[in-house]
């Protein structure tokens, strides 16, 4: 019997070590959501996947429909978040993120809009200086809790939300004056309150 296979590309969110070589990722896809796959044999030196899945990369992927799990059967790095990763503040930055997004997310359903808003801004945080690390967090965890439902549009957050921001307004996006700061901070502390995480 022939299994169908599925191209997509994706975030990787999480990755954990199980078994003698496995692996299991999480992954955020535009076309199928928030997925689980494991990946066999992933973590053996001769594996071919085992260069492409570093945790909190970004991919082309090759998957495979089990009965209960996706399997990872093919993958190829695209190197975008290399400078992410090996920057701390950065890379502190987007595990965070990544951890909350894997902790909101439910489920199996796409969502292109929330991921292409992810990846324009990983390719924003790889190109920012350290200093406005900070406020880069703040807004794209403002976007991901806008785009989930628990953090409602206003005129006040409009400048931050609006959909265009990554490509054309980067410079606006961090470049949070301190009293936009709080009031940021303080809907993104309201959202995740009443997301009962």
């Amino acid at each position: 019997m022939s299994h169908q296979l599925y191209q997509t590309e994706g975030l990787i969110l999480a990755a954990h070590d199980y078994g003698e070589a496995n692996g299991f990722y999480q992954l955020l896809t535009p076309d199928l959501g928030l997925i689980g796959a494991s990946a066999q044999g992933v973590r053996h030196l001769k594996s071919k996947l085992r260069p492409q899945l570093g945790s909190l990369s970004h991919a082309k992927l090759t998957l495979v429909r089990g009965r209960q799990v996706w399997r990872l059967v093919g993958a190829e790095a695209s190197g975008l978040l290399a400078s992410v990763l090996s920057e701390a503040s950065k890379h502190r930055a987007w595990a965070r993120v990544a951890l909350l997004a894997r902790r909101l997310i439910r489920g199996e359903a796409a969502d292109a809009r929330l991921y292409e808003d992810l990846l324009a801004g990983l390719t924003v945080l790889n190109q920012i200086e350290s200093a406005q690390v900070v406020d880069f967090e703040a807004v794209i965890v403002l976007r991901l809790l806008n785009s989930l439902g628990y953090v409602q549009e206003s005129v006040a957050l409009a400048p931050w939300l609006q959909a265009d921001l990554w490509p054309s307004g980067a410079g606006l996006a961090l470049a949070l004056p301190a009293p936009e700061r709080e009031r940021v901070i303080s809907v993104i502390n309201y959202g995740l309150e009443h997301s009962q995480l």
